[in-house]
C-alpha cells in the first residue's frame, strides 16, 4: 500500500470537510484508503500541520467516522477516534480543542476530558512510525 503524498493531501484536502458530511468542517478532511485494518501516511502530509501545530481529520475508506490527527511537536502524530466516549456522537474539532456538540462535553487535543457529561478519554489510536511517514491501526 502507498502512503498519502502531500500532493494527494493538498488535492483532497478543500473537497474532504465538504464531502465528509460529519459537522468537523472546522479542520481540513482527508479521505485515505485503508488496507486490512491500517492507513499509511507519509510525512510530507503531516508536515504542514507539524509546522503549526494543527490538527486534521484522517477519513478511511470503509470508516463510518474520521480520526482527528494531531502532530505531537516532536514530528510525530497522535491519533484518536472522534466518537464521543460518551454516547458515541461525531465530535467536532478546531485549532484548540475537540467538542461534543450532543451533550457539550468538550475534550483537549491531547483526548483528555476537560468537560463532562463524557467520564472517559478519546479513545486513541495506535501509530508506528517508519522511515517515510506513519501506519496508523484502525483497531
Amino acid at each position: 500500500m502507498d502512503s498519502v503524498t502531500r500532493r494527494a493531501f493538498v488535492r483532497t484536502a478543500a473537497l474532504g470537510a465538504a464531502t465528509l458530511g460529519t459537522g468537523c468542517a472546522s479542520v481540513p478532511t482527508l479521505r485515505v484508503p485503508s488496507d486490512q485494518g491500517l492507513v499509511h501516511m507519509s510525512r510530507g502530509t503531516v508536515e504542514p500541520f507539524s509546522a503549526a501545530g494543527k490538527p486534521f481529520l484522517v477519513a478511511p475508506t470503509g470508516s463510518t467516522h474520521p480520526l482527528i490527527v494531531v502532530p505531537n511537536g516532536g514530528g510525530g502524530i497522535r491519533v484518536f477516534s472522534s466518537r464521543c466516549p460518551h454516547l458515541g456522537c461525531q465530535t467536532a474539532v478546531s485549532s484548540a480543542r475537540i467538542v461534543c456538540p450532543c451533550h457539550g462535553s468538550t475534550f483537549g487535543l491531547d483526548g483528555s476530558v476537560h468537560r463532562g457529561p463524557a467520564t472517559a478519554p478519546l479513545r486513541e489510536n495506535r501509530v508506528t512510525e517508519t522511515a517515510g511517514g506513519y501506519v496508523i491501526d484502525l483497531a
